[in-house]
C-alpha cells in the first residue's frame, strides 16, 4: 500500500512538472498535499527561485532537493527562536543522506547528466515520503 502511494506521489510530481511547475514547486505541492490536503498555496512561491539549481543556473544545489527541504521546514520548522529545531535538522540530515545515497551529488548540472529531471524529482518525492510517513504528526488517531 505504501509503495503504491509513493508511486502516486512520484506520478503527481511528474504531472505537475508537465503542467509547467518547476522541480522545487512540484515536489513541494505533491508531498505537502500527500500529508495535508490543504495548505497555504502562497508557500509555493517560496520554492520558485530554487528551479534548476537556483535561478536556472544549473550550477548549484538541485531544485528537487531544495523543494524537499522546504517541505521539511513547512511541517517541522520552528516559528520562533525559542523553539527547538533539532527534529527538523535531523529530518533534513536524513533526507540529505538518502538523496546522496541515491544520486551521489547535490549539484544540478551533475544530476541532469545522470537522469532526466522529471524522473529524478519524482524519485526525490518518494524518498521524502519514506522519511516523513512515520512521523507522529502524520499518524491517524
Amino acid at each position: 500500500m505504501i509503495n503504491n502511494k509513493k508511486f502516486e506521489v512520484a506520478k503527481k510530481t511528474i504531472s505537475l512538472m508537465d503542467d509547467g511547475f518547476c522541480c522545487s514547486e512540484a515536489i513541494f505541492i505533491s508531498v505537502a498535499t500527500y500529508f495535508e490536503k490543504e495548505f497555504d498555496t502562497r508557500v509555493i512561491s517560496v520554492a520558485t527561485p530554487f528551479r534548476a539549481g537556483i535561478g536556472l543556473s544549473k550550477e548549484s544545489i538541485c531544485g528537487a532537493f531544495s523543494g524537499g527541504l522546504l517541505v521539511i521546514g513547512y511541517f517541522f520548522g520552528r516559528d520562533n527562536c525559542s523553539e527547538s529545531d533539532v527534529h527538523c535538522q535531523e529530518l533534513a540530515s536524513r533526507f540529505l543522506e538518502k538523496f546522496n545515497s541515491e544520486f551521489s551529488s547535490l549539484q544540478c548540472s551533475e544530476l541532469i547528466k545522470m537522469d532526466a529531471c522529471k524522473q529524478l524529482t519524482g524519485r526525490t518525492a518518494e524518498l521524502l515520503v519514506e522519511i516523513l510517513r512515520d512521523e507522529k504528526k502524520f499518524q491517524l488517531s
